[in-house]
């Protein structure tokens, strides 16, 4: 029933659009959740997540350019990373058997200015932030910034991190979600949710 469902879904969008396709028990229950993500006007990532729940369809989705999906089966969590101009988001979806649930944490600027002007990429202001623990032994007037006007939204995304584990990658906890790429034909849909 929730393939069929998927499929009516599906079938409802323009027949030329271009679409990825994955299906993922993520809670658990021996019943599949559709990731299905598109990029209207090729510029822009979007994952819609479909859940099936009491002969109905339950949705999420983000209007973000989607970067790196995992699910961790301990947690049974689907982690997303994603980025909108100068927004860095982690969101983790869950689903209890009625309804996705959403929890996300993000900074809201993926580059800090250097004191040299240059454009400092989000993984050096990372280690920036791991390294400045707010006293002296790192002087750099840059982190110390850095760490002054993103702490809060920092300290958001750790326990983000925390409460999900999804820094923490215990051997076969973590799956890296490769959607599959098709176009959005009748016999497409078909053979994937087959």
């Amino acid at each position: 029933m929730a393939i069929a469902a998927y499929n009516r879904l599906l079938a409802d969008r323009e027949k030329d659009e271009d679409g990825s396709f994955y299906l993922l028990d993520i809670n658990q229950d021996g019943v599949e959740e559709l990731l299905y993500s598109r990029a209207p006007g090729g510029y822009m990532g979007y994952l819609e997540i479909y859940a099936y729940s009491n002969g109905s369809l339950v949705s999420d989705d983000i209007w973000y350019s989607i970067g790196s999906i995992t699910y961790k089966t301990n947690e049974k969590a689907l982690l997303v990373e994603s980025s909108m101009q100068s927004e860095f988001k982690k969101s983790v979806f869950t689903f209890d058997g009625a309804s996705l649930n959403h929890d996300y944490a993000a900074f809201s600027r993926l580059f800090e200015i250097s004191p040299t002007e240059d454009l400092l990429p989000y993984g050096e202001f990372r280690i920036r932030m791991l390294r400045y623990d707010g006293g002296n032994t790192y002087t750099d007037e840059g982190a110390r910034r850095s760490y002054e006007n993103y702490v809060d939204e920092w300290n958001a995304m750790q326990q983000l991190a925390m409460n999900y584990h999804c820094w923490q990658e215990e051997e076969g906890d973590i799956t890296d979600i490769m959607l599959q790429g098709t176009e959005n034909t009748a016999r497409n849909r078909r053979d994937f949710l087959r």
